[in-house]
């Protein structure tokens, strides 16, 4: 499927969602939700971005 192209720029905020296929649930265990979160931290460290907020929804 197509994606509009992202405009990247210094300065700007992004709203990111994620969604499992059909709606599915992507978090099916507590061990789920803290490797997303070692993920999340392991960008954060590399890329060097400032988060604001986030909602783990299960």
């Amino acid at each position: 499927m197509f994606r509009p192209y992202r405009l990247q720029a210094e300065g700007l905020l992004y709203h990111i969602t994620s969604r499992g296929d059909d709606r599915k649930k992507i978090f099916l265990s507590e061990a789920d939700y803290r490797k997303f979160l070692e993920y999340l931290k392991a960008a954060k460290d590399k890329f060097e971005f400032f988060l604001y907020a986030y909602c783990l929804m299960g």
